[in-house]
């Protein structure tokens, strides 16, 4: 689904990264502050577009599925962060107005 406001992070996105999953997610407004296309998922606009990337991703599927395993170690990773992390790396810098990763 998307975003009445453009503003909302879809939680559905984040239960699916909490258990390892990444995710292919309909692109507006601010999903990619979540989604890091290539990385812990990959982002369309149209069914269209959500085909091209299902059809990438599975090309060899089961027996080779490189980019797959790529996204499941960087949801992984994504995971492994702590929420002290994450607000200092991500949240701190907009709320305080300082810059991205600055203490």
């Amino acid at each position: 689904h998307e975003s009445p406001s453009q503003l909302a992070l879809p939680m559905k996105v984040v239960d699916l990264f909490g258990a390892g999953v990444p995710v292919c997610a309909l692109e507006y407004g601010c999903i990619s502050e979540l989604v890091r296309e290539g990385q812990t998922g990959e982002l369309f606009s149209d069914a269209a577009g959500l085909a091209l990337k299902l059809d990438l991703l599975l090309e060899g599927f089961p027996a080779r599925s490189e980019q797959l395993d790529a996204m499941r170690t960087h949801v992984a990773e994504w995971r492994a962060l702590g929420w002290e992390e994450t607000w200092r790396e991500v949240a701190a810098p907009v709320v305080l107005g300082r810059g991205h990763g600055q203490r």
